[in-house]
């Protein structure tokens, strides 16, 4: 009786130990078919967030990446603003330290007079009653010519003929004569043939000559200068002048006009 008592106490002590081991233990329910479907979605969402987790740091890698690229087309764009800066600064100071692109006549005739500082000269005297004893003009000119410094290197006296005036200017335009000034036969007569001549060899007709030298030739003799027609011109890279032969008119040519701007005329022919 005490035996089967005891076995029976000893069954029920470990019935109650085990239950308080099965006690402890944490609660694990069954797995069923809804807990597999809810790991499934959580290791897929787990996937898919490292994937996006992986295509938002290529994304930012992009995006940097592009920053950086912006920086460098910057930093590209400030050199070459930097650049194109320098360029101008030194196009500036390059157009500062260059001489004016127009300068004045008297800068002109300074550079003229610095090329030219003595002139080779000619004169050639055209009338049918002259000779060279009483040629008081082409006297004039070859005096005057000197004082300025130049240098006379032929002289002629020819008729009012055509011929005799085409080889007398062919003549001095093949010596030494830069500049060759004819005196007379430019009146209106039927004699007076020098301007028709010489304009029929010139290259280039400087109208300039006989316009000023008639503005200033009336200040003198009045409305009677439209009997002039004096010119001048180029032949080559000569200057040839056709002026009355009068003294008075010989004097104001040279004086006035052709003294003063001699080498200036000659510098731009010859540029």
């Amino acid at each position: 009786m005490e035996g089967e008592q005891k076995h029976e106490h000893d069954h029920d002590h470990e019935h109650h130990q085990g239950r308080s081991l099965i006690a402890r233990q944490p609660y694990r329910p069954p797995p069923c078919e809804a807990d597999e479907e809810e790991l499934a979605a959580a290791e897929a969402g787990q996937h898919a967030g490292e994937r996006q987790g992986g295509d938002t740091h290529g994304h930012a890698d992009d995006h940097a990446h592009a920053e950086h690229q912006h920086g460098s087309d910057a930093d590209s764009h400030a050199h070459d603003e930097h650049q194109h800066g320098s360029e101008e600064h030194g196009h500036d100071a390059h157009r500062h330290d260059e001489p004016a692109a127009t300068s004045s006549p008297d800068e002109h005739r300074q550079a003229g007079a610095r090329q030219f500082p003595s002139i080779e000269c000619a004169v050639i005297t055209v009338s049918d009653t002259r000779t060279e004893l009483d040629d008081k003009s082409g006297a004039l000119i070859q005096s005057m010519l000197q004082e300025a410094g130049h240098e006379i290197v032929g002289y002629r006296l020819v008729k009012n003929d055509a011929q005799q005036i085409t080889q007398a200017l062919t003549h001095m335009l093949a010596g030494r004569a830069r500049f060759v000034m004819l005196t007379g036969g430019t009146g209106p007569g039927t004699r007076d043939i020098t301007v028709e001549t010489v304009q029929s060899l010139l290259e280039k007709e400087l109208t300039g000559f006989g316009e000023l030298f008639r503005i200033l030739s009336y200040e003198e003799i009045g409305a009677a200068t439209i009997l002039s027609r004096a010119t001048a011109g180029r032949i080559g890279n000569k200057f040839v002048v056709c002026c009355p032969g009068s003294s008075g008119a010989v004097r104001l040519a040279l004086s006035a006009i052709l003294i003063p701007e001699l080498a200036h005329i000659l510098r731009e022919m010859n540029r």
